[in-house]
């Protein structure tokens, strides 16, 4: 009899991580996320803290700030970072846009990639000055439909279109087909959020949809 009280404990404790994982790194239980935000984050902070403390190493550059958890695949680009910032802030890695915030908890947040699916974001091919809507696609990678006869190139830099230029990526594929008015251009960013441990906190919103 306790050891199916046990069991049913256990069971309880994986369903509420369950649930808990599924806040944090989903838009899923959106009410929750806040919750959890203040909770499995400020968690996984301290325990970031604690391992810098034991090492006594200060690896952390001026202004950075540190990524404390991260879901990177094809699926979803979501990333905790260690600061309480402004939901729509835009979060960077040197000269280039990573992502946003978009959700704010006490000590740490919740950061979205602009290469997620479903994220859009609007730049400009800097070469030629022509504007782009930018559509999150996954594993580093955005594309974008323009008209055939529009004056890209491989190898072109696409950046922000606002505010102080961020870059957002390169060009590295142009699909064109006879059939179709349109040319899709694939833009990869520069940042590969699977090792990528530090980033910078612009409080300017991003112009994203």
């Amino acid at each position: 009899m306790k050891r199916q009280s046990v069991s049913v404990r256990i069971v309880i404790i994986a369903v509420v991580l369950f649930l808990a994982t599924i806040a944090l790194f989903t838009k899923i239980l959106v009410p929750a996320q806040r919750i959890v935000l203040d909770g499995l984050g400020s968690v996984v902070l301290g325990v970031h803290l604690f391992s810098d403390a034991v090492s006594g190493d200060s690896p952390i550059p001026q202004d950075a700030v540190r990524i404390i958890a991260r879901r990177a695949d094809e699926f979803q680009n979501t990333f905790i970072i260690s600061m309480s910032a402004t939901e729509g802030a835009k979060i960077v890695s040197g000269d280039t846009l990573v992502g946003v915030v978009v959700a704010k908890g006490s000590m740490v947040s919740k950061g979205e990639a602009i290469t997620a699916p479903g994220f859009i974001v609007h730049g400009i091919v800097s070469r030629s000055g022509v504007p782009a809507e930018l559509h999150g696609k996954g594993a580093m990678l955005l594309e974008t439909r323009l008209p055939r006869g529009t004056d890209v190139r491989v190898g072109d830099r696409v950046i922000e279109d606002q505010g102080v230029p961020l870059g957002i990526g390169t060009v590295v594929n142009i699909i064109d087909s006879a059939s179709d008015p349109f040319i899709t251009v694939v833009v990869q960013s520069p940042v590969n959020l699977y090792t990528l441990s530090f980033v910078q906190i612009q409080e300017e919103i991003v112009n994203a949809l």
